[in-house]
């Protein structure tokens, strides 16, 4: 017999907050001695609302969210588990998400170094910004940082992740970042 017959099973996640699952059954009909890699998919995206702040916005299914904390809920995204310590701003993870009381053009006013390109996030203007901390900052000199700023009127939402090492992919965590904001959704202004 010149091929095999493979049957790939795909386990498709259909919620991920109610943890249905639909499975997908495909035959193959491959040559002898080939075979083929089926990755795990990707479980469905997770929809997360920090009330006190007014959003709402959507992240990887296999990743985290705080609760309700020192930080307010859906403040800290992460790919593996966390606790949100007492003083969260020693907290490592992949993103922040917070709103700020600060105008817009505060917010906005990065580092002359900075790569600054201005766009829309759900019609409001917006400003994301790529940056290397200097020794000014309350972080390490040398940190690769990706910032975006939303003007939501009298205040201002900030997202961020940081190159921290630790594991993450800053990439990855800044292609997460502009997903997630392609689906934030305000609540309240």
């Amino acid at each position: 017999m010149r091929g095999a017959v493979l049957a790939a099973v795909l386990a498709v996640a259909a919620s991920g907050c109610g943890g249905d699952t639909a499975t997908l059954t495909e035959r193959i009909s491959l040559p002898a001695g080939e075979t083929v890699t089926v990755a795990a998919a990707e479980p469905a995206p997770q929809l997360c609302a920090n009330e006190e702040d007014g959003y709402v916005v959507e992240f990887p299914g296999s990743w985290h969210a705080n609760a309700a904390g020192p930080a307010g809920g859906c403040t800290f995204f992460h790919p593996s588990e966390f606790t949100v310590p007492e003083r969260p701003e020693s907290l490592v993870v992949a993103i922040s998400v917070k709103r700020e009381h600060v105008p817009f053009s505060i917010a906005a006013a990065f580092a002359d170094d900075a790569e600054v390109a201005d766009f829309a996030v759900g019609g409001r203007p917006a400003r994301r910004a790529e940056y290397v901390t200097s020794d000014d900052t309350f972080l390490p000199a040398g940190i690769r940082v990706y910032e975006v700023v939303v003007d939501l009127g009298s205040s201002t939402l900030i997202a961020v992740t940081r190159d921290l090492g630790e594991g993450l992919a800053f990439e990855d965590s800044k292609r997460v970042l502009d997903r997630m904001l392609e689906t934030l959704r305000l609540t309240s202004a």
